[in-house]
């Protein structure tokens, strides 16, 4: 029946348009089939890059608080030894993974809530930048205490005299955890610490909490991926679990740009160990 159809269209001339109609639909059916498997493809991979860029984080905050534990059972004199005022520490988990991850006190950053206005305006002043109303940044940050008190470092952004630069400077030396209106420099970065060498001494704490601690993980994945994780803990001394998670962000970025600036980046030697529990 389909033959003597064909002979009947071919007779009218149709038969060339319907064979080209054909092609043109099977064609479109496997470029489109095609495009569907590779955007396929791209997802599992992305997808599977963001799982083991979790696992790699999450490894490294591992290490950090295992490293963090060990010293405060050690003796003080050991203790020293761990550094606890957010410089980086590196090591490599496979040949295209590795990790870099830094431990600060929580006295080492200046508290939004509990900072003493003097204390404020000097971290402020001494950041230098052109354009900035210090007086202004204070009244602010006054104001928006006696309303409700910050419940996170990047609520400044909604100050009118915050701009996006200086929010991004003050990110390594602000938190909302610490709970107390000195600053402490043995647990500060070496940074902040040049920029407020002169501080009085009724603006310094006399030493870290060990209470409160700001982890910064970063996981390399090849050339061109990062995957951060940013935790705020609280060792609880004697009891279970030893340590209680205060906040948490986790996100995956490129290692371009802006991210280049990141603190666990800027120093990253060229020979990296190997990961050890």
């Amino acid at each position: 029946m389909f033959s003597v159809l064909f002979q009947r269209v071919k007779k009218r001339g149709f038969a060339v348009p319907i064979v080209l109609v054909s092609i043109t639909l099977i064609i479109s059916i496997v470029v489109g089939y095609s495009t569907s498997i590779q955007h396929h493809v791209l997802r599992t991979k992305k997808h599977i890059a963001e799982v083991e860029g979790q696992h790699a984080v999450r490894s490294g905050l591992a290490l950090a608080v295992g490293s963090l534990l060990e010293r405060l059972a050690a003796p003080e004199d050991v203790q020293q030894s761990v550094l606890v005022n957010g410089t980086p520490n590196y090591c490599r988990i496979t040949k295209t993974t590795h990790l870099a991850y830094s431990i600060q006190d929580v006295s080492g950053r200046i508290d939004l809530n509990f900072a003493s206005i003097k204390l404020l305006e000097l971290y402020f002043s001494s950041l230098n930048l052109p354009q900035v109303d210090v007086r202004e940044i204070l009244r602010e940050v006054l104001e928006r205490r006696q309303i409700r008190p910050f419940a996170f470092k990047e609520e400044l952004q909604n100050l009118k005299s915050i701009n996006a630069n200086l929010l991004r400077l003050t990110q390594a030396d602000l938190t909302t955890f610490g709970v107390q209106d000195r600053l402490s420099l043995q647990s500060a970065s070496e940074p902040l610490k040049r920029r407020l060498s002169g501080l009085p001494d009724t603006l310094l704490a006399s030493s870290p909490s060990n209470r409160r601690y700001i982890i910064d993980v970063l996981a390399i994945m090849g050339a061109t991926r990062g995957h951060y994780l940013n935790a705020v803990i609280e060792v609880r001394s004697g009891q279970t679990p030893l340590f209680n998670s205060l906040a948490w962000d986790e996100y995956s970025s490129s290692l371009q740009g802006d991210a280049t600036e990141h603190p666990l980046l800027k120093e990253m030697p060229l020979m990296i160990p190997e990961c050890t529990i």
